[in-house]
């Protein structure tokens, strides 16, 4: 960067070219030129921001999962209580599932993905287990 330029760091404040962090060479995707239009959204909201969306959007994803499994609940409680060996099947397979889905939660945490990806894949599942328990068959909704 020539003298005498700034640079905006992710917390949106302005820095002077020549504040250099302490090793050289190392690009540490933070800085970003002074031209408004390579301004990322990180630096026009500042990270506050940005943190703030990220939360509200993940509690939103959580709320809805919540929501969402208290009706799988209900399916899974009728199933179970009309017995047989098909609720037999259900407690083995719930049972599974919940194994399955811890395992693959914690490779993807580990792999770094965001807590709302997680979220996500347990929502997907949750509405394929409440689809399969109560028999309807929806319109497959269009992914993003």
């Amino acid at each position: 960067m020539p003298e005498g330029q700034c640079s905006a760091s992710l917390d949106g404040a302005l820095r002077p070219a020549s504040l250099k962090f302490d090793r050289p060479n190392v690009s540490y995707g933070t800085e970003h030129s002074c031209n408004p239009a390579h301004l990322s959204v990180a630096s026009t909201m500042g990270i506050a921001g940005v943190m703030a969306y990220r939360h509200r959007r993940t509690f939103h994803s959580l709320a809805m999962l919540a929501l969402e499994s208290n009706r799988v609940v209900a399916l899974r409680c009728m199933k179970l209580m009309a017995g047989g060996k098909s609720a037999g099947r259900e407690a083995d397979l719930m049972v599974r599932e919940k194994i399955d889905a811890a395992v693959k939660a914690a490779q993807s945490l580990m792999a770094g993905a965001s807590p709302d990806a997680i979220v996500r894949r347990y929502r997907r599942r949750v509405r394929a287990n409440a689809k399969r328990l109560s028999g309807t068959k929806r319109k497959a909704r269009p992914r993003k």
